[in-house]
Protein backbone atom coordinates (compact mmCIF):
# COMPACT_ATOMS: atom_id res chain seq x y z
CA UNK A 1 0.00 0.00 0.00
CA UNK A 2 1.16 3.57 -1.14
CA UNK A 3 0.77 6.79 0.92
CA UNK A 4 -1.50 7.87 -2.47
CA UNK A 5 -3.17 4.67 -1.17
CA UNK A 6 -4.25 5.64 2.21
CA UNK A 7 -4.57 9.25 1.79
CA UNK A 8 -7.58 8.57 -1.01
CA UNK A 9 -8.90 5.80 1.58
CA UNK A 10 -9.05 8.58 4.24
CA UNK A 11 -10.70 10.86 1.34
CA UNK A 12 -13.68 8.18 1.01
CA UNK A 13 -14.04 7.49 4.79
CA UNK A 14 -14.72 11.15 5.37
CA UNK A 15 -16.83 11.47 2.45
CA UNK A 16 -14.22 13.97 0.69
CA UNK A 17 -12.60 14.85 -2.80
CA UNK A 18 -9.20 16.82 -2.88
CA UNK A 19 -11.51 19.75 -4.21
CA UNK A 20 -13.80 19.41 -1.03
CA UNK A 21 -10.93 20.03 1.52
CA UNK A 22 -10.98 23.24 1.70
CA UNK A 23 -14.13 23.66 3.11
CA UNK A 24 -13.57 20.47 5.57
CA UNK A 25 -12.28 20.81 9.10
CA UNK A 26 -9.58 18.93 7.42
CA UNK A 27 -6.52 19.51 4.95
CA UNK A 28 -3.62 17.90 2.90
CA UNK A 29 -1.14 18.71 6.40
CA UNK A 30 -3.60 17.54 8.39
CA UNK A 31 -4.47 14.40 6.76
CA UNK A 32 -0.88 13.85 6.42
CA UNK A 33 0.12 14.61 10.10
CA UNK A 34 -2.71 11.99 10.64
CA UNK A 35 -1.36 8.92 8.81
CA UNK A 36 2.11 10.35 10.26
CA UNK A 37 0.96 10.24 14.16
CA UNK A 38 -0.94 6.26 13.12
CA UNK A 39 1.90 4.94 11.39
CA UNK A 40 4.02 5.85 14.99
CA UNK A 41 1.77 4.02 16.88
CA UNK A 42 1.21 0.93 14.45
CA UNK A 43 5.00 0.67 14.85
CA UNK A 44 5.10 1.22 18.72
CA UNK A 45 2.13 -1.57 18.98
CA UNK A 46 4.18 -3.71 17.16
CA UNK A 47 7.68 -3.24 19.16
CA UNK A 48 5.03 -4.03 22.37
CA UNK A 49 4.49 -7.01 20.56
CA UNK A 50 8.20 -7.94 19.98
CA UNK A 51 7.96 -7.74 16.52
CA UNK A 52 11.09 -8.49 14.72
CA UNK A 53 9.68 -6.58 11.19
CA UNK A 54 11.07 -3.33 12.34
CA UNK A 55 14.37 -4.19 13.50
CA UNK A 56 17.74 -3.15 11.95
CA UNK A 57 21.20 -1.72 13.13
CA UNK A 58 23.65 1.05 12.90
CA UNK A 59 26.97 1.01 13.97
CA UNK A 60 29.34 3.89 15.24
CA UNK A 61 33.20 4.55 15.66
CA UNK A 62 34.39 4.11 19.38
CA UNK A 63 36.95 6.48 20.53
CA UNK A 64 39.43 6.41 23.30
CA UNK A 65 38.53 7.52 26.32
CA UNK A 66 34.87 8.40 25.21
CA UNK A 67 32.42 7.29 27.32
CA UNK A 68 28.74 8.69 25.97
CA UNK A 69 27.64 7.66 22.25
CA UNK A 70 25.14 9.84 21.29
CA UNK A 71 22.27 8.67 19.08
CA UNK A 72 20.37 10.85 16.85
CA UNK A 73 20.36 13.06 13.68
CA UNK A 74 24.08 14.11 13.66
CA UNK A 75 25.59 11.76 16.40
CA UNK A 76 27.60 8.74 16.18
CA UNK A 77 24.74 6.79 15.20
CA UNK A 78 23.12 8.95 12.55
CA UNK A 79 19.85 7.02 12.79
CA UNK A 80 17.45 9.65 11.71
CA UNK A 81 14.68 7.19 12.05
CA UNK A 82 15.34 6.04 15.76
CA UNK A 83 12.33 4.91 17.53
CA UNK A 84 13.57 2.79 20.35
CA UNK A 85 16.70 0.68 20.70
CA UNK A 86 16.72 -3.48 21.36
CA UNK A 87 20.00 -3.81 21.86
CA UNK A 88 23.96 -2.70 21.75
CA UNK A 89 26.83 -5.06 21.34
CA UNK A 90 30.73 -4.44 21.38
CA UNK A 91 32.56 -5.71 18.03
CA UNK A 92 36.17 -6.60 17.62
CA UNK A 93 38.13 -5.96 14.38
CA UNK A 94 38.05 -9.42 13.71
CA UNK A 95 33.64 -9.10 13.65
CA UNK A 96 33.38 -11.33 16.95
CA UNK A 97 30.45 -9.35 18.57
CA UNK A 98 29.86 -8.56 22.51
CA UNK A 99 26.03 -8.24 24.15
CA UNK A 100 27.17 -5.36 26.90
CA UNK A 101 24.46 -5.74 29.76
CA UNK A 102 22.18 -2.73 30.57
CA UNK A 103 23.34 -1.30 34.12
CA UNK A 104 21.73 2.39 35.88
CA UNK A 105 23.41 5.87 35.24
CA UNK A 106 23.63 5.69 38.96
CA UNK A 107 25.63 2.71 38.92
CA UNK A 108 28.31 3.16 36.35
CA UNK A 109 30.99 3.89 38.98
CA UNK A 110 31.09 0.59 40.55
CA UNK A 111 32.03 -1.09 37.43
CA UNK A 112 34.77 1.48 36.25
CA UNK A 113 37.88 -0.43 37.32
CA UNK A 114 40.74 2.00 38.95
CA UNK A 115 43.40 1.37 35.97
CA UNK A 116 41.35 1.85 33.30
CA UNK A 117 43.15 -0.74 31.14
CA UNK A 118 40.42 -2.37 28.74
CA UNK A 119 42.64 -4.50 26.07
CA UNK A 120 39.79 -4.89 23.44
CA UNK A 121 36.39 -4.38 22.98
CA UNK A 122 35.43 -7.76 24.62
CA UNK A 123 36.11 -5.71 27.92
CA UNK A 124 33.38 -3.35 27.79
CA UNK A 125 30.57 -5.39 29.93
CA UNK A 126 28.22 -2.50 30.38
CA UNK A 127 25.80 0.66 29.40
CA UNK A 128 23.77 3.21 30.14
CA UNK A 129 21.00 5.15 28.97
CA UNK A 130 21.35 8.88 29.60
CA UNK A 131 20.89 11.83 27.49
CA UNK A 132 23.46 14.11 24.82
CA UNK A 133 22.52 18.01 24.68
CA UNK A 134 23.97 18.59 21.05
CA UNK A 135 22.09 22.00 20.58
CA UNK A 136 20.75 24.83 22.68
CA UNK A 137 17.06 23.18 22.05
CA UNK A 138 17.30 19.26 21.08
CA UNK A 139 18.11 16.75 23.55
CA UNK A 140 19.21 13.40 21.74
CA UNK A 141 19.00 10.05 23.56
CA UNK A 142 22.61 8.75 24.26
CA UNK A 143 24.44 5.25 26.06
CA UNK A 144 27.34 5.45 27.76
CA UNK A 145 29.87 2.24 27.81
CA UNK A 146 31.38 1.25 30.92
CA UNK A 147 34.17 0.65 30.99
CA UNK A 148 35.26 3.55 28.57
CA UNK A 149 38.12 2.44 25.71
CA UNK A 150 41.18 3.04 25.66
CA UNK A 151 41.49 2.67 21.84
CA UNK A 152 39.49 3.94 18.75
CA UNK A 153 37.94 0.99 16.61
CA UNK A 154 36.08 1.37 13.76
CA UNK A 155 32.43 0.07 13.91
CA UNK A 156 33.48 -0.99 17.55
CA UNK A 157 29.74 -0.20 18.67
CA UNK A 158 26.61 -1.85 17.07
CA UNK A 159 23.04 -1.07 18.26
CA UNK A 160 19.77 -3.30 17.04
CA UNK A 161 17.05 -1.11 16.90
CA UNK A 162 13.08 -0.44 15.89
CA UNK A 163 13.32 2.32 12.98
CA UNK A 164 10.66 4.70 12.58
CA UNK A 165 8.36 4.47 9.37
CA UNK A 166 9.78 6.71 6.83
CA UNK A 167 6.76 9.71 7.05
CA UNK A 168 4.05 10.91 4.04
CA UNK A 169 5.62 14.42 3.23
CA UNK A 170 3.92 17.34 1.36
CA UNK A 171 4.28 20.42 0.05
CA UNK A 172 1.56 22.87 0.27
CA UNK A 173 -1.58 20.41 -1.25
CA UNK A 174 1.05 18.43 -3.05
CA UNK A 175 1.80 14.69 -1.64
CA UNK A 176 5.48 14.64 -2.75
CA UNK A 177 5.93 11.20 -2.17
CA UNK A 178 3.11 9.84 -3.09
CA UNK A 179 4.27 6.20 -4.49
CA UNK A 180 6.48 5.51 -1.29
CA UNK A 181 5.11 2.32 0.23
CA UNK A 182 4.49 2.11 4.16
CA UNK A 183 6.91 1.05 6.17
CA UNK A 184 3.99 -1.11 8.00
CA UNK A 185 3.90 -4.87 7.29
CA UNK A 186 0.92 -5.72 5.76
CA UNK A 187 -0.80 -7.62 8.43
CA UNK A 188 -1.30 -4.46 10.60
CA UNK A 189 -2.32 -2.38 7.55
CA UNK A 190 -6.32 -2.42 8.61
CA UNK A 191 -4.96 -1.69 12.11
CA UNK A 192 -3.28 1.07 11.16
CA UNK A 193 -6.16 2.32 8.81
CA UNK A 194 -8.41 2.85 11.66
CA UNK A 195 -6.18 4.46 13.78
CA UNK A 196 -5.83 7.12 11.30
CA UNK A 197 -10.20 6.96 10.49
CA UNK A 198 -9.85 7.72 14.50
CA UNK A 199 -7.91 10.39 14.71
CA UNK A 200 -9.79 12.14 11.71
CA UNK A 201 -12.62 12.25 14.27
CA UNK A 202 -10.98 13.43 16.65
CA UNK A 203 -9.50 16.44 14.64
CA UNK A 204 -13.49 16.48 13.21
CA UNK A 205 -14.83 16.13 17.13
CA UNK A 206 -17.02 13.86 16.07
CA UNK A 207 -17.42 11.87 19.57
CA UNK A 208 -20.76 9.76 18.03
CA UNK A 209 -18.68 8.02 15.49
CA UNK A 210 -15.63 7.65 17.36
CA UNK A 211 -17.88 5.59 19.68
CA UNK A 212 -19.96 3.32 16.73
CA UNK A 213 -15.68 2.80 15.33
CA UNK A 214 -14.50 1.55 18.96
CA UNK A 215 -15.63 -1.99 18.48
CA UNK A 216 -13.76 -2.39 14.79
CA UNK A 217 -10.89 -0.40 16.17
CA UNK A 218 -10.50 -2.98 19.14
CA UNK A 219 -11.05 -6.19 17.30
CA UNK A 220 -8.20 -4.98 14.48
CA UNK A 221 -5.94 -4.23 17.19
CA UNK A 222 -6.43 -8.16 18.49
CA UNK A 223 -6.02 -9.14 14.81
CA UNK A 224 -2.90 -7.45 14.20
CA UNK A 225 -1.76 -8.84 17.61
CA UNK A 226 -2.44 -12.26 17.19
CA UNK A 227 -0.65 -12.13 13.52
CA UNK A 228 2.57 -11.00 15.23
CA UNK A 229 2.30 -13.80 17.62
CA UNK A 230 1.73 -16.35 15.26
CA UNK A 231 4.48 -15.66 12.66
CA UNK A 232 6.92 -17.36 11.67
CA UNK A 233 9.92 -17.16 9.20
CA UNK A 234 9.45 -16.89 5.70
CA UNK A 235 5.58 -17.71 6.51
CA UNK A 236 3.64 -13.83 6.28
CA UNK A 237 0.68 -14.12 8.16
CA UNK A 238 -2.22 -12.06 6.32
CA UNK A 239 -5.17 -10.90 7.77
CA UNK A 240 -8.14 -10.25 5.54
CA UNK A 241 -10.42 -6.66 6.37
CA UNK A 242 -13.81 -6.57 6.36
CA UNK A 243 -15.99 -3.64 6.79
CA UNK A 244 -18.05 -2.22 9.13
CA UNK A 245 -21.59 -1.87 8.89
CA UNK A 246 -22.49 -0.68 11.67
CA UNK A 247 -20.13 1.96 10.51
CA UNK A 248 -20.88 4.54 7.04
CA UNK A 249 -19.37 8.37 7.03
Amino acid sequence: MTFQDIFDYLLIKLKLTTSTLSGSPYSVEKLCTVINLAMDHAALHLIDKGDQFINTTASANLVSSQEVYTIGPSGDFDVDDYLQARQFLTVESSGEEHPVEQISITDRYRYVRSDQNVPNVAALKFYFTTGSITNSSVKYPAIGLVPQPTSALVSGLKMHYYFKPQPITHEGDTITNPNDYLDIPERAIPFFKSLAERLCLEIERSQEKINMMEARLAREENQATSAITEQKENSPVLMEEWPDPAVDY
